[in-house]
């Protein structure tokens, strides 16, 4: 025995009384563990608490925190007859476990809502370093500190603090996944034992995202596929997959229901191409790898400054090298630690996952195949950041991993330091995990964090509406994609958690048919005309809408919703509409000289308004078949035919299914018009677009459309080929601009009033183009500009097959000569070189070309050779200039 040896034994004997039994040392051993566990674990919970403290989070369902068991008892069935006109609830039922339950016994103890909130979080996070920690000693981490190490870089990753405030439901799976796991590292254990125990834990996963549930699974997977071949392996694996599938079948049964009749909401939601731009490897690596965190600092507030600031993706960066390095790393003997296999497996499937999707310079090959695929067939997992447990539980157990192979034993630090390589190492891992951490102290991680969970005249509207509705809808407006309320945001409209009767709104996701879909926005366009409209009660009644409910204490501008002030001057003067309560303290009215909201736009009112439809005859009706109008179009067109005259008692038929009842009048209207719209914003109008106009984003579905819709409706142009710009107002997804009017067709179309307007930042190297039919040579040229956001150019550049012409123009709206190359030309180019005194955009009012006249028309596809009427209507998107 060496004399380093005896000392240390004898120091060891010094501190342990030889009287005193291993079994009790141990015993004190792991009670000094469980206590250090459960300060770490109070740290984090005090953590979550810290962050706006006393204020709600938007978190999941706002009927969570309201009505839990209201909520739950409606869960238990997939079909939900009050909210919009008849829905079937998305995975509504796989809140009945866990989440729900918690939420519930909360509710019942009476505990604040923010506090029932931050004790959900903090279990989440708890759990996940808890199951990591114990993971990380079933995998031979030695060493409490590094087991302790590789629990903290798993719960705290950066996708955690992301969404922790914001859909932690989403989170259930990360924090149960080593729980999953842990119960197939006990070779001890019985199969059937150890698989019914990972059974168990999928259980707490939940079935509220049941893509996010079933990503984790390759990682149990892929443990049992890299352990020893043999009998006991086959057994783990039959009574593994035997357990998994019991364990899903409460939500998969109702999940498979769901989606036999559900409309195709995962065609409305986001697109490949926008879930999988952020996913690069050093992003997916570093954990990064949520679209919505890159949406700026107002929405998800840890997520964006794990995003953008330097120190944050320096130490996130630091972080994932660690894991790397410990994955790879030897263990002090040389030998490779025995699950290596394991975790490399799982982070090249998790990395692969997350990445192959991502298109860039040097990204994958395959990367718009695979965009495709996830907007077709696996359109379930299109937000694959949902895998990224499978790269995160690799990394923090190599972390782990290479805290306990203690890196630095073999530095040796110049003679005055008198640091320890242990404790260099400990103050190298506080200070990178702590910056890796960063958003947690400043404390405010909770996006749009609110004083009160709910108003109560929300409650006090819902009950006047259930003793006076008599089975009638109640309609909210104006619709909104988000219920941005000026007392705080919430994830679902005020109303939900408080309803009994009969209620529907325009919110971002109907979960119905995409006929109603665009009623409802027909409904909203007329509110934001600002003028009476007659039509308006006829359409509310024929939608079994016997009460308007109007917010006032939406924030219009935030929501990007109809403008209060052109809700209430459209109803003020729209017969059949009558205010009969109102509940809340009053909105609106002048506020002082120096108010301009939207608030000083509308009479005073209380906060939320009702009004009664003159009209409403009942929920339903019998209607004669010969009295039947057959239409093309859909519902959105129901407004066009009240205004020649359809009454309430004339039922009506659109698309295919009015060639099953012969009888009855046939209208052609302007049909479904082909456009690409923004999902999950309300309030738009978008532009009509022609047939060989490609769509701007590459996604499953461009617009709400029934099933069977047919040909599209499209506009031609007469007298040019094309007429083409860099960037217009009327695109989707444009960023300055916005509007129908604003397309390139507006400078060639004779109408000084509206002018083609750039989309994009930046008025410099803007440019439109005119294609004609045949050569000409273009003399007379005249051009007239419309004031951008800015000023207007100073000088141009003209294009066309002949050449080029610089020229200096006057910087106003004056109709002015165009120097244009000489010579024969298919087409002529204007682009923007300089602004008098700079500009973020452009726009061009007039552009007159001698023997060239620009006209645009609709081709409608007709159901009918000869139908009985015709209805065609300009396109809405123009407004009063004066509001009465």
């Amino acid at each position: 025995m060496s004399e380093r040896q005896s000392l240390s034994e004898l120091r060891y004997r010094a501190r342990v009384p030889a009287a005193e039994p291993a079994s009790a040392v141990w015993d004190r051993h792991a009670s000094v563990q469980r206590l250090r566990l459960f300060a770490v674990s109070l740290g984090i919970a005090l953590a979550v608490f810290a962050q706006n403290a006393g204020s709600v989070a938007a978190d999941t369902k706002l009927d969570l925190i309201v009505n839990p068991g209201g909520f739950l008892r409606r869960a238990l069935s997939l079909w939900d007859p009050i909210g919009s006109a008849g829905q079937l609830q998305d995975q509504a039922y796989g809140y009945l476990f866990p989440m729900g339950p918690f939420f519930l016994v909360g509710h019942w103890l009476a505990l604040p809502p923010w506090i029932i909130e931050r004790c959900w979080e903090s279990a989440v996070l708890v759990a996940a370093f808890l199951g990591m920690v114990r993971l990380a000693e079933a995998l031979a981490i030695r060493g409490f500190w590094p087991q302790v190490g590789a629990g903290l870089a798993y719960a705290l990753a950066p996708r955690m603090l992301s969404e922790l405030f914001s859909i932690s439901s989403e989170l259930l799976p990360v924090a149960v996944l080593p729980w999953l796991v842990l119960p197939l590292t006990d070779p001890r254990s019985a199969p059937r034992k150890a698989a019914a125990l990972s059974g168990i834990a999928l259980l707490f996963a939940g079935g509220i995202n049941a893509s996010a549930t079933l990503a984790i699974l390759p990682a149990p997977a892929l443990y049992l596929l890299t352990r020893e071949r043999g009998p006991r392996r086959s057994a783990l694996i039959r009574w593994w997959l035997l357990s998994v599938l019991l364990a899903c079948l409460w939500w998969a049964i109702p999940l498979l229901t769901l989606g036999k009749y559900s409309p195709p909401f995962l065609d409305w939601i986001e697109s490949a191409a926008v879930t999988t731009t952020p996913t690069s490897l050093f992003a997916s690596l570093r954990g990064v790898d949520h679209w919505l965190a890159y949406l700026g600092p107002t929405g998800w507030p840890a997520g964006w400054v794990l995003v953008v600031a330097p120190a944050a993706v320096l130490a996130t960066g630091l972080v994932a090298a660690a894991g790397l390095a410990g994955i790879v790393r030897a263990d002090g003997s040389g030998r490779a630690h025995r699950d290596r296999r394991f975790l490399v497996a799982t982070l090249l499937v998790g990395s692969i996952l997350l990445t192959l999707g991502h298109r860039s310079g040097i990204g994958p090959p395959f990367a718009l195949t695979w965009q495709h695929l996830l907007d077709g067939p696996a359109n379930a997992f299109r937000n694959v950041h949902k895998f990224d447990p499978l790269v995160r539980l690799p990394i923090a157990l190599g972390v782990g991993h290479l805290l306990a192979s203690r890196p630095l034993d073999r530095l040796r630090l110049p003679r005055p330091v008198s640091w320890k390589p242990a404790q260099l190492v400990a103050l190298v891992a506080v200070t990178v995990g702590a910056v890796a951490i960063g958003p947690v102290f400043g404390g405010r991680m909770v996006p749009q964090p609110r004083p009160v969970a709910d108003q109560t005249w929300w409650g006090q509207a819902a009950s006047w509406l259930a003793a006076n509705s008599d089975g009638g809808r109640a309609l909210i407006v104006p619709g909104a994609g988000r219920p941005n309320l000026v007392w705080g945001q919430t994830v679902d409209d005020p109303m939900q958690p408080v309803a009994t009767s009969p209620w529907s709104v325009r919110d971002g996701l109907p979960l119905t048919q995409p006929g109603y879909i665009r009623f409802l926005d027909s409904i909203d366009q007329i509110l934001a005309r600002g003028t009476g409209d007659s039509t308006l009660q006829v359409l509310l009644a024929r939608a079994g809408v016997k009460y308007l409910v109007l917010r006032n204490d939406l924030d219009s501008a935030a929501a990007g919703s109809v403008p209060l002030g052109f809700v209430h001057a459209t109803l003020a003067q729209s017969p059949g509409l009558k205010l009969v309560a109102g509940f809340g303290p009053t909105f609106g009215g002048p506020q002082g000289f120096s108010d301009v909201t939207d608030q000083g736009l509308w009479p005073a009112g209380s906060a939320v308004q009702i009004f009664s439809v003159g009209d409403y005859a009942g929920m339903t009706g019998l209607l004669p078949v010969d009295q039947q109008v057959s239409a093309t179009g859909s519902g959105d067109a129901l407004a066009s035919l009240a205004e020649r005259g359809l009454t309430v008692a004339e039922p009506v038929v659109f698309g295919a299914a009015a060639g099953a009842l012969p009888h009855g009048t046939t209208v052609a209207t302007d049909g479904i018009r082909r456009r690409e719209i923004v999902f999950g914003a309300t309030n738009a109008n978008p532009a009509t677009l022609y047939a060989d106009t490609p769509f701007a984003l590459p996604r499953a579905a461009h617009d709400y459309l029934p099933a069977g819709a047919g040909p599209l409706s499209t506009f031609r142009l007469l007298g040019v080929r094309s007429v083409t710009a860099s960037s217009a107002g009327d695109q989707v997804g444009a960023y300055l601009n916005r509007g129908a009017a604003n397309g390139p067709y507006s400078a060639v179309d004779g109408d000084p009033a509206i002018a083609w307007r750039s989309g994009s930042a930046g008025a410099a190297g803007q440019w439109l183009q005119v294609s004609f039919e045949h050569p000409i040579s273009p003399a007379g040229v005249r051009i007239a500009f419309a004031a951008g956001l800015g000023d207007y150019p100073s000088r141009i550049r003209v294009t066309t097959d002949a050449g080029q012409q610089d020229s200096d123009v006057a910087n106003d709206a004056s109709s002015q000569p165009l120097l244009v190359p000489a010579g024969s030309t298919s087409r002529l180019r204007i682009t923007v070189l300089q602004m008098a005194r700079g500009g973020a955009s452009v726009g061009i009012a007039e552009l007159r070309i001698p023997g060239v006249s620009a006209a645009r028309t609709l081709d409608v596809p007709l159901q009918s050779a000869a139908p009985d009427v015709l209805a065609f209507d300009v396109n809405a998107g123009f407004r009063a200039e004066c509001q009465p």
